[in-house]
């Protein structure tokens, strides 16, 4: 399976690794199922078999579909990307049927989150905009905010900074709309629109985004939850990237932190949260012109690069949305 190339740019006219890391893995693990490996392998079996048996059974097409999209969600909570890939593939032909619509929606949404992790953006954008249509029928609110806010992620992964923008102020125009809104959900959108605007170089507007995305953090969000580590890599480079250089470091350096206390995450997801981090602060230390401190970080990097699996060296596994609101 091909993995996007996340590596830190040292201009500002592409995205940064935190979107791959962060705003792109946070979505995966927001929804993640944390359990034993075994276990979770147990699951696929037991679904495969349930598969295997309605097919014996000739039942209907919806009924099977909606067995292989729960293999491909477990797939998808294991990170294992490929096969997950392969089980939406065979959902999806197979709840075309009307009353199969939600579970459509849903399996479009998941394999676009998976093109959208593995870099073929624009593949994933048109699954998800078929998932939100499909969602916009079934009156979804919710889910039709996610969706907004997992197309605004490939487009920033596209450098198509004004669309990212407005998709990211259609997921918050959504999220106004609703009784219940999930605070981490909201974050993601701000922390999107923020990083979308910095791009742009519309600072006023971006470090507004980061101001409301703090209130959050602060009032709503645990203060060592990845949503907070999220927050603070995103403060940080958007500080940095407008020139406001106080605080910057501070920032970089509290997400490093937050990101080493989850040593409950699978392994290789919490290397890849270290590697974006330390990334992001190496081009900081290089722009800013800190030799010493660089060298110390390209080679804490290397170490992480070395142990990390081969299917996730130099990579992030990304998530289409940053909570559990943007993923099926």
């Amino acid at each position: 399976m091909k993995t996007p190339d996340v590596s830190y740019p040292l201009h500002a006219d592409r995205p940064s690794p935190f979107l791959c890391a962060f705003v792109i893995v946070s979505v995966l693990l927001s929804f993640m199922v944390k359990v034993q490996a075994q276990r979770a392998s147990a699951r696929s079996i037991a679904l495969r078999q349930q598969i295997a048996n309605a097919e014996e059974q000739h039942a209907s097409e919806g009924q099977i579909g909606a067995l292989w999209l729960r293999l491909a969600n477990e797939y998808q909570s294991q990170l294992d990307l490929g096969s997950a890939e392969e089980a939406f593939t065979r959902a999806i032909p197979l709840l075309r049927s009307p009353d199969s619509h939600r579970d459509l929606a849903d399996a479009l949404d998941g394999l676009g989150s998976v093109y959208l992790s593995t870099g073929r953006t624009q593949e994933s954008r048109t699954l998800l905009r078929k998932s939100l249509l499909l969602n916009r029928e079934l009156h979804d609110g919710p889910q039709e905010a996610h969706l907004h806010e997992a197309i605004a992620i490939g487009l920033l992964l596209e450098r198509h900074y004004r669309d990212a923008e407005q998709e990211a102020s259609e997921t918050l125009s959504e999220l106004q709309g609703q009784q219940s809104t999930d605070s981490s959900e909201k974050e993601a959108a701000l922390l999107t629109r923020s990083y979308a605007r910095t791009y742009q170089g519309r600072c006023p507007g971006a470090l507004q985004d980061i101001q409301q995305a703090r209130t959050l953090v602060s009032t709503s969000l645990k203060a060592n939850s990845l949503e907070a580590a999220t927050f603070w890599a995103a403060q940080s480079f958007s500080l940095w990237k407008c020139g406001v250089h106080d605080g910057a470091e501070e920032a970089v350096l509290k997400a490093l932190e937050i990101v080493n206390s989850h040593t409950d995450l699978p392994r290789p997801l919490l290397l890849s949260y270290r590697l974006s981090v330390l990334q992001q602060y190496l081009a900081y230390l290089k722009d800013t012109h800190r030799k010493p401190e660089a060298a110390r970080v390209e080679a804490d990097i290397r170490q992480i690069q070395e142990e990390m699996p081969p299917v996730c060296s130099n990579c992030a596994v990304s998530t289409a949305a940053l909570s559990m609101a943007m993923l099926p």
